[in-house]
């Protein structure tokens, strides 16, 4: 398989979890979330004024979907970096096999990776 097909199947698995992971955590977590909140809150009982409101449900709200939007940047970016790490093992690999397929070429792993080229 080439090198670029490699890149693009990673970085679509990559961007289609993304996408999936947000989109459930936006329309099935958060809801839900903001749902016991206010149940357990007391604001569904209508007996909390707009101040207790605020403090009790909207706030907490507040600071859980930020932790779980902290939470899923983090895992986006590991899920990212991931993907980054198997194109370079499938570069590397792709190197060494055209390597081998010529006699009397020699290419060493220094030569292959980004960090062993000299900066012109």
């Amino acid at each position: 398989m080439p090198a670029w097909s490699h890149i693009l199947l990673y970085r679509a698995v990559t961007l289609v979890a993304d996408v999936l992971l947000a989109f459930i955590t936006a329309t099935v977590i958060i809801p839900t979330l903001a749902a016991w909140l206010h149940q357990q809150s007391g604001a569904a009982h209508g007996s909390l004024t707009m101040a207790g409101t605020i403090a009790l449900w909207l706030m907490p709200l507040f600071f859980l979907v930020t932790l779980l939007a902290a939470g899923e940047i983090a895992t986006m970016r590991a899920v990212w970096r991931w993907a980054t790490g198997r194109i370079q093992k499938a570069r590397t690999a792709g190197a060494e096999r055209a390597t081998t397929d010529r006699p009397g070429t020699s290419v060493t792993h220094r030569e292959t990776t980004r960090r062993g080229r000299r900066r012109r």
